[in-house]
């Protein structure tokens, strides 16, 4: 009976491993382009090969730390930064769907403001 017990735990612990060990992710997420009104800026980073619909939301704030506030009707990666972005800081999250039922995210704010 103990020896069933311990191939349980063994086999659970191993199963858990395998699950928090996953590597997919979301790798050198990083924002390119002029911060300058008028400039367009892009998102950059590399998705995992069995990534599927990448999202992109993007965000302002007064501060990196700031209450964020999500720019409407922008989902590519890419963006024009508007005279209405000057002195904030600028946010992009990208999600994608890993298998069926996994989503991915990451997420890259401005070192500096527009």
């Amino acid at each position: 009976m103990k020896r069933i017990n311990k191939i349980h735990l063994y086999l659970s612990i191993s199963f858990c491993c395998l699950l928090s060990c996953r590597t997919e992710k979301i790798k050198n997420a990083a924002l390119e382009g002029d911060f300058y009104a008028k400039n367009l800026i892009e998102i950059r980073c590399v998705l995992p090969d069995q990534a599927e619909d990448p999202e992109y939301s993007w965000y302002l704030a007064a501060s990196p730390e700031g209450e964020w506030e999500k720019i409407q009707g922008i989902w590519t990666d890419e963006i024009v930064l508007l005279t209405s972005y000057l002195d904030k800081y600028l946010k992009c999250e990208i999600s994608c769907r890993i298998n069926r039922d996994e989503i991915i995210t990451a997420s890259v704010i401005s070192s500096h403001p527009v």
